[in-house]
């Protein structure tokens, strides 16, 4: 299970790709690559975000050419924004994965976990 998957486990609010809760500051985004099947996914933190935006900040952000050679990225990501609808969409931040979603912790008293 990715850590999407597993966040209202962990007491946390998920929102899907495609939502109409736009991200926010401090919102923990997840994308997978389906042909890798890792089990976790890869978590980044929103730091920014604009209209037609977000800006993240991640750690092993590397990208594997082969064997043991890594290619270090920015850690630090502008990532598009869109509308569709009444959906709210984030590019991925690797062309070979996908945006699951992005999860935040509920605000005290206002809102409860989603399963």
């Amino acid at each position: 299970m990715t850590y999407y998957e597993e966040a209202a486990s962990k007491g946390l609010l998920r929102y899907p790709d495609g939502s109409s809760v736009k991200p926010e500051i401090g919102d923990l985004i997840v994308f997978t690559n389906p042909a890798l099947k890792h089990p976790y996914g890869h978590v980044a933190i929103i730091t920014e975000v604009g209209d037609d935006y977000v800006r993240t900040i991640q750690q092993n952000a590397g990208i594997n050419i082969g064997g043991n050679a890594v290619v270090r990225t920015d850690p630090v990501m502008r990532l598009a924004m869109w509308r569709e609808g009444d959906g709210y969409h984030v590019q991925p931040y690797r062309t070979t994965n996908i945006t699951e979603g992005w999860v935040r912790m509920p605000q005290p008293q206002t809102e409860t976990a989603n399963p």
